[in-house]
């Protein structure tokens, strides 16, 4: 016996079942179709047996509402799903890791409740010369932002509620990727408000042991993102594409573009493979099999409708060719040519005369 064990799981009930009524001349069938709310479960909370046995009475009701006298004749189907669950929010701090925290590029506020995220952005909205991870700095400042509507911990879709709510602020979200912890990056949101006053870089840290996630400020976009280029100084990104330019006029140049498409990723290929090379082979020439066909006919005279003031001809065949070439370059070629016995006539091209 297998035992499945996570912190947190989410189940949900789908069900499909037969109606049936008593109609003129037979019976009717239909099949409903019915599935209740995923419900999350954890050590703290139970499955709720009677919600979802409600929620499916319910379902079931409205259904038979809409066509009188149908019955539930046979349940088809009565499915649980079963889900890892992982909350892709923060609910403890979460130190820095170490690449990031060597380079000075990301400030980690160690806050004691669940708000990082508000944390992090007044950490770049009010940074102190000294000691930027204590929340001591921030504290006078923490109601400065609305958050009315806004659950903690707060999730990465939530963001947009956030920026509408305080409009002189945008925010945009990055992550790392988990595949390669060091190299690349993948851009959770990214803000449509281009022109705000207030911008701020986030940065979200998660343990993949415990599901725990963690919001930061990305300070200085530059040394996070020097592994990219051989350039010893500093370098402009693109919040977009996150890739980085040696002078500030190529940077201005290249947003007008990428700003005009959905956010990319850049992905450098592996250091083992990074030749470019031509595989399919097979597709060059000389092909397997090559046919080229030609076919020649002419028109013979015209014969005037007994009916109707058109004429009609006969189109006949004058000549045919076949080039086949079979295998590779060195094969064989075969031409074959067809030339029936008929030569054409002269034929009149006026209109007839009545």
């Amino acid at each position: 016996m297998c035992e499945f064990v996570c912190r947190s799981i989410r189940v949900q009930v789908r069900t499909t079942a037969s109606f049936t009524r008593e109609v003129e001349g037979g019976v009717q069938r239909v099949v409903g179709y019915f599935q209740t709310t995923p419900e999350l479960i954890n050590s703290s909370t139970n499955l709720d047996v009677d919600g979802i046995r409600s929620s499916l009475h319910s379902q079931v009701e409205n259904f038979k509402a809409r066509g009188s006298g149908f019955t539930i004749d046979i349940i088809l189907e009565f499915t649980i799903v079963i889900t890892k669950y992982r909350q892709l929010h923060r609910r403890s701090y979460i130190p820095s890791l170490k690449w990031p925290k060597n380079k000075h590029c990301v400030v980690n506020v160690r806050n004691e409740d669940e708000k990082c995220f508000l944390w992090a952005v007044l950490s770049c909205l009010h940074e102190p010369s000294r000691n930027k991870e204590h929340t001591n700095h921030y504290k006078p400042h923490l109601t400065s932002l609305k958050v009315s509507g806004i659950d903690f911990p707060m999730s990465p879709k939530q963001i947009p509620v956030f920026e509408e709510q305080n409009p002189e602020i945008s925010i945009n979200l990055y992550a790392v990727d988990p595949e390669n912890t060091e190299l690349a990056f993948i851009i959770e949101y990214l803000s449509s408000h281009k022109e705000r006053q207030l911008h701020v870089n986030l940065l979200l840290f998660e343990e993949p042991e415990t599901g725990k996630s963690h919001y930061t400020w990305i300070r200085d976009m530059s040394r996070l993102v020097a592994h990219r280029t051989n350039h010893s100084g500093k370098t402009y990104v693109c919040n977009s594409c996150l890739h980085p330019f040696t002078t500030k006029k190529a940077h201005d140049n290249h947003l007008s573009y990428c700003q005009s498409h959905p956010s990319q990723q850049v992905k450098y290929p592996d250091p083992a493979d990074n030749i470019l090379r031509f595989k399919s082979i097979h597709k060059q020439h000389p092909v397997p099999f090559y046919l080229v066909c030609d076919f020649e006919s002419f028109l013979t005279h015209r014969i005037p409708s007994t009916t109707t003031r058109q004429m009609t001809s006969t189109r006949v065949a004058a000549g045919s060719a076949r080039l086949t070439n079979i295998g590779l370059a060195d094969s064989a070629v075969t031409v074959s040519r067809h030339t029936p016995n008929i030569r054409p006539r002269r034929h009149c091209t006026e209109e007839p005369t009545t």
